[in-house]
């Protein structure tokens, strides 16, 4: 469930904000409308993710535990005392990049109010892949340091195919370049993966989750800065063995298969950064 000021805002962006995408600009989060329009695309685009559904049980449970997410980021992207929130979109807020500074900003996978949608049969599956995204992540920082951790990045279902992702991740990359910054990524499948590689982006690790049958697999990425001598971080060590029924391990990342959740049909919905377009 959405609540408070953004949430209840999301009708009323959808119903005033322009949808015609022109340059990235950076969101005005004091514009209640532009805001709403910005978590709905954000919201929209990522709940039909395979990946999502599969750790939520449904559809349905996917929209409630991203829409808890997406707040819960937005939130902390734009806390008071933080430097301008990394979150861009074009204009009408169809496509929307979501990003934050890490370790001052940490990811929020989703709280109580989230969870509780989630079928039961399921909590054991987002309990154990926020925990092996957490473990990945943090060994990408105890190498890399202080880096952007790009979380989302969604186009709405009517504006794909225009090339705003790309436009999106070449603005950012820009500001990282400026900065100094490494950019960090969790990819959901091998077309969202295709397109960060295309955009500098290395493998990192494979983040995989549950038995070869249902298993969830998450592409986490990096992209150095230009100019940078350092190549992306080496996986952690661990257990690289093939994961089995209710296990979550990180494994290296080489030429992938996807598992069971890649998408193949020439639309990408998603990663975390969710891509749903290229």
């Amino acid at each position: 469930m959405i609540t408070g000021a953004i949430g209840a805002g999301i009708a009323l962006g959808r119903t005033l904000s322009p949808r015609k995408p022109t340059q990235v600009q950076q969101l005005d989060v004091t514009d209640a409308a532009a805001t709403a329009a910005a978590l709905s695309t954000l919201v929209d685009s990522f709940a039909s993710d395979p990946n999502m559904i599969a750790m939520a049980g449904s559809e349905r449970a996917s929209h409630a535990l991203v829409a808890d997410m997406m707040e819960g980021n937005l939130k902390r992207a734009t806390a008071p005392g933080r430097k301008p929130p990394l979150i861009f979109c074009t204009e009408g807020q169809v496509a929307v990049a979501l990003s934050l500074r890490y370790p001052e900003e940490q990811p929020f996978y989703g709280g109580l109010t989230g969870i509780l949608h989630v079928w039961p049969t399921h909590w054991s599956t987002c309990s154990k892949t926020a925990h092996a995204l957490r473990e990945a992540h943090k060994a990408f920082e105890q190498q890399q340091g202080p880096h952007i951790h790009l979380l989302a990045l969604t186009v709405a279902a009517d504006q794909r195919g225009k090339g705003l992702g790309s436009r999106l991740l070449r603005h950012l990359a820009s500001l990282a370049d400026k900065e100094g910054l490494a950019t960090y990524v969790e990819a959901t499948s091998q077309r969202n993966r295709a397109l960060y590689l295309r955009h500098g982006f290395k493998d990192v690790q494979q983040v995989r989750v549950g038995s070869s049958k249902d298993e969830i697999v998450w592409f986490a990425m990096a992209r150095q800065p230009r100019g940078s001598s350092r190549k992306a971080a080496s996986p952690a060590k661990g257990n690289a063995a093939s994961p089995t029924s209710g296990q979550a391990t990180s494994t290296t990342a080489g030429p992938a298969n996807g598992g069971t959740n890649s998408q193949t049909n020439g639309k990408a919905n998603g990663s975390l950064a969710m891509t749903t377009e290229q």
